[in-house]
């Protein structure tokens, strides 16, 4: 099914405008962790590169069928990105949306009732046999660029590198009118 220019102009802006977001929150990230900024500022960077993942991750791979044509024509046309399916793992965009699940999930497994969130540091800054990984709702650790939720390992740095090649792209084939046709040709 082929997309319409239009429609495809408007997604390509969105995922510039949130990959805008994504770099700027990743380059504040990396200066609030050289201050002795609250650990509560950290997680605002992250969380903000995460839900701006988020929602790009979204376009290129959209959850329901009835999408999936602009999805595909959307990876079609950045498919020079690098590694473009560090997007494609829905863990980290679920873990996210549905926190409140995660939650009732941690509150119906939990051995102990332990829970812990908000850590920074290194992997063994918090364990012993009353705490499983599960009980370990957010941890960053900043020498390895690795956010865990729940025991599942995220990426960020790979993610981020991911969103500015993205970024770059976008930016590229924006410059275009949608309907001018070096537009048409940016996308293949």
């Amino acid at each position: 099914m082929l997309v319409d220019p239009f429609l495809l102009h408007l997604h390509i802006s969105e995922i510039q405008r949130k990959s805008e977001m994504v770099r700027g929150s990743a380059q504040a990230l990396e200066k609030t962790l050289t201050t002795s900024a609250p650990v509560n500022h950290v997680f605002f960077y992250l969380h903000s590169i995460l839900f701006n993942s988020a929602a790009v991750s979204l376009s290129f791979f959209p959850p329901r069928k009835k999408y999936s044509a602009r999805g595909a024509a959307l990876r079609a046309a950045f498919s020079s990105c690098e590694n473009l399916n560090v997007l494609k793992d829905r863990s980290l965009r679920d873990h996210i949306v549905h926190f409140d699940e995660r939650l009732d999930d941690w509150y119906r497994e939990s051995k102990y009732k332990n829970i812990a969130h908000g850590l920074i540091g290194p992997r063994d800054m918090v364990g012993g046999p009353s705490i499983d990984t599960v009980d370990i709702f957010e941890h960053y650790i900043p020498s390895e660029g690795v956010y865990i939720f729940r025991g599942d390992e995220f990426n960020i740095v790979k993610l981020v590198k991911c969103i500015d090649s993205v970024h770059v792209l976008a930016g590229d084939i924006c410059k275009y009118h949608w309907a001018d046709e070096r537009f048409i040709l940016a996308l293949s």
